[in-house]
């Protein structure tokens, strides 16, 4: 999914003037052909990366075959293992170094190699024609590192240092005479080089600029031993007034919170996000984050929020909090107002002093290893929810839990210090269905907690009667981004033609089904969040297929983010695997961006690999996405099946949302590209 394999045909030209004029009536013609947003890919850079090709334009034309990657003939890479993709003729035979190769039935192919030291030389017989590819394989042991060029930061500032080094490598960081060490931050799995990082904080009693030098970046591996230098890095002079503080206020419709102890950049399922309108102390200096160009605020109640985030396109950044100078209340004060359980939500509302930020999470809940972003569990041990509202020392009121509610047996209220902590018991041990917060107009701080949905056990070929269920199917990618391509074939295309199918399954047993796209149009990360905000489904999942930058990954990958998501992923991975289809899976936690809302359980699915020719085959099989649907459906069925509950006392039932369905042209949604002065969300990497 993150890897998207485009279309680029290598073009070339000899020194014939001749040639050139037919070079750029092919070029024109291609252009034409590619449409769906795709001239922009053909800019200056790529025009003269393809121009350096060393084969002749008529070679091309007459043998039918056609390197994708790597780009030039003669490249270089630091990866011990790479794969080289491209197409043929799929009527005549392919082989490299004398063997021949596997291809799809469009003649697509991908080769994965493993290399020496040095030149490596793959030598293509195709149509009676030799090319020849040379791939030379530097070792390294650093990759890249952050910062990497002259960095201006204002005083009291935490900067993040990062960088990507070879598996099993000792990474230091020495900067202003103090040397730290750097922490690996993700698993290896089968990667070459993965993510050591680290910080340095900034002095805030600078009353001028500073230069305070370089950050020199060391690592060694395998008696190797590599030093990279950063540019200067510049602590600006302290402008902030004597006894004056600052204050946050989260102006995006919603905004994910980090823990205020690291300066990392990852998203943790253990903390909340924070509505608009929020406010709290932060400091005077920021957390910034060079490698993904991400700068926070840290509030006073110990979590972090970003500055702004970019847009999908990467080439604007939208704002989620603003800062300035100010004073808030000393403390806070809640009171209940309602407790209301309508159909399809519990909705607990409170009248505050001043919208302070609150803590949310389940417990107890324990992780394989968060330290390197690894949220994984076998089993879900919750049995409660805390909502902590800090700075609230005073707290009035009672919530009674009827009998009738299907989520909590009881609450208590539970001073700490300086907050109180309200303790929600779920009635049964890892029950637990979704949540948002928000302001209403009352200005009243509102937790809206998903009820299950009363299905039906059905005689129907998936086991249950899915009437009153609503599901949302986030088809990836559309419009200006493709996803991975191979040959002619779009990810977006088979995202949406999978998603089809699964929809028109539920839909034969009973299922409200909405989607985020219903056509090949652009939908960005924000559209979708607010989308399924305002939605408020019972059950999302989102189809994707993937990419790799070699061939020989591939299977079915089955991902949820929050805790209450897993066995809802946990379903649709078993019932998918159960096809026979895959020849793998992988089954786990993973932070992408649609994973991580807490409305409801996501489950992100990606159905295959692109760049794998076993699995591209599949994809393509329009017999064998038609089972896959059904597999993913079983799926989610059973999770409809393992949440049944018998009511107590019949509800009235909440009133329907409007659900027109989308047209086929992008619809109609709140604008989101420009800063908000009331209303947001998060992460769109």
């Amino acid at each position: 999914m993150k890897f998207a394999w485009t279309k680029k045909n290598i073009i070339l030209i000899s020194a014939s003037g001749v040639l050139a004029v037919l070079l750029a009536v092919l070029t024109v013609i291609f252009i034409i052909k590619l449409g769906k947003n795709k001239v922009n890919e053909l800019n200056s850079s790529y025009l003269s990366s393809a121009l350096s090709q060393q084969i002749s334009s008529e070679q091309d034309l007459e043998t039918g075959l056609v390197i994708t990657s790597p780009v030039s003939l003669d490249s270089t890479v630091t990866t011990s293992k790479t794969v080289i993709t491209g197409t043929s003729d799929i009527a005549f035979p392919l082989l490299m170094n004398g063997v021949n190769v596997e291809r799809s039935s469009d003649g697509s192919f991908a080769i994965d190699v493993e290399l020496n030291k040095g030149a490596n030389v793959f030598t293509f017989e195709h149509k009676g024609v030799t090319t020849v590819c040379k791939i030379n394989y530097r070792y390294v042991v650093i990759n890249s590192y952050s910062p990497s060029k002259q960095e201006k930061y204002p005083s009291g500032s935490t900067f993040v240092v990062s960088v990507m080094a070879r598996v099993g490598s000792s990474v230091n960081a020495t900067f202003n005479g103090t040397t730290i060490t750097l922490k690996q931050t993700e698993k290896a799995d089968e990667k070459e080089f993965i993510n050591f990082t680290g910080s340095f904080t900034l002095t805030d009693k600078n009353d001028t600029d500073i230069n305070l030098g370089k950050v020199k970046f060391t690592g060694v591996c395998n008696g190797i031993t590599e030093v990279f230098y950063s540019g200067n890095i510049v602590c600006l002079k302290n402008e902030i007034l004597a006894g004056k503080t600052y204050v946050a206020e989260v102006v995006a419709f919603t905004a994910e919170t980090f823990n205020g102890n690291t300066s990392d950049d990852f998203s943790d399922p253990r903390n909340n996000y924070l509505p608009q309108g929020t406010v709290d102390y932060c400091d005077s200096g920021l957390v910034y984050d060079p490698s993904s160009k991400n700068t926070f605020i840290k509030l006073r109640c110990g979590r972090r929020v970003y500055v702004d985030k970019p847009t999908d396109d990467k080439k604007s950044r939208i704002a989620v909090t603003t800062r300035y100078k100010g004073t808030l209340p000393d403390h806070n004060e809640i009171s209940v107002a309602s407790f209301a359980q309508s159909g399809r939500h519990t909705v607990i509302k409170f009248d505050t002093m001043w919208k302070a930020p609150f803590l949310l999470d389940i417990y107890p809940q324990s992780y394989n290893n968060p330290s390197i972003q690894d949220f994984s569990f076998s089993n879900a041990t919750f049995n409660y929810v805390d909502i902590t509202f800090c700075y609230a020392t005073k707290f009035t009121g009672e919530i009674i839990i009827p009998a009738s509610n299907p989520i909590f047996s009881k609450a208590e209220i539970i001073p700490s210090g300086d907050k109180h902590i309200l303790r929600l018991h779920l009635k049964s041990q890892g029950k637990f269905y979704g949540w948002d917060s928000y302001y209403n107009s009352d200005n009243q701080l509102c937790f809206e907690f998903l009820n299950p949905v009363n299905t039906k056990l059905s005689s129907n070929a998936y086991g249950v009667d899915l009437t009153g269920a609503k599901i949302l199917i986030d088809a990836g990618h559309g419009g200006r981004d493709p996803g991975a391509v191979r040959g002619s074939v779009e990810e977006e295309e088979r995202n949406l033609s999978l998603a089809r199918k699964i929809k028109a399954e539920l839909e034969s047993i009973g299922a409200t089904v909405i989607m985020t796209r219903t056509g090949d149009y652009t939908v960005t990360s924000d559209e979708r969040r607010l989308f399924m905000k305002n939605q408020r489904p019972d059950y999302c999942i989102a189809i994707h297929h993937n990419a790799a930058s070699v061939a020989s990954p591939n299977g079915f990958e089955g991902y949820h983010f929050n805790a209450f998501s897993r066995a809802a992923a946990k379903m649709v991975h078993d019932r998918t695997m159960s096809t026979g289809i895959y020849n793998k899976s992988k089954f786990q936690s993973h932070y992408f961006f649609l994973s991580r809302i807490t409305t409801c359980p996501v489950v992100l699915t990606e159905n295959g690999y692109f760049t794998n020719t076993y699995d591209f085959n599949n994809i393509v099989n329009e017999s064998l996405n038609t089972t896959k649907a059904k597999a993913i459906v079983r799926g989610i069925a059973d999770y409809f099946i393992s949440i049944q509950y018998t009511p107590i006392i019949e509800s009235e039932p909440e009133p329907p949302l409007q659900e027109p369905e989308l047209p086929s042209q992008k619809p109609e949604l709140p604008d989101v590209s420009a800063p908000v002065t009331s209303s947001e969300d998060k992460k769109t990497f």
